[in-house]
């Protein structure tokens, strides 16, 4: 049977599912008493994925990389341990900045406006 692009294309859409529709899948491979039997199948079929070693952690590349261990201590040669980490909050300045332009803003334009307006309004009171 040969189908027009449309007619085709209008059958394939009748099975994609609404937005926010929630499918539940019971049947054929999502089904859960075929899961097991398809996994099994899978498994034997398909070739285990590759064994993957384990990532060196930071100490180990630094000491692969610079050569020497960098949690050595270098004048007495004790392991250092890590005691806080300050992380500086550039905020502050952004505030300030924030305060100095709102002040400049509020002098600059609203007491020329005011003066503006008092001045007329002493004309006219």
């Amino acid at each position: 049977m040969a189908l027009r692009s449309i007619d085709f294309i209008e059958r394939l859409t009748r099975h994609i599912s609404p937005h926010y529709f929630n499918a539940i899948r019971h049947f054929w491979l999502l089904g859960s008493r075929v899961k097991k039997q398809y996994k099994e199948i899978t498994d034997r079929v398909l070739e285990s994925p590759p064994r993957v070693d384990k990532a060196p952690n930071w100490r180990e590349r630094q000491t692969a990389f610079l050569g020497p261990d960098p949690l050595i201590c270098t004048v007495c040669g004790k392991l250092m341990s890590f005691v806080s980490s300050h992380i500086p909050n550039p905020l502050w300045r952004v505030k300030k900045e924030l305060r100095t332009y709102r002040f400049f803003l509020i002098t600059c334009l609203t007491v020329p406006l005011l003066r503006l307006l008092y001045g007329n309004l002493a004309k006219y009171g």
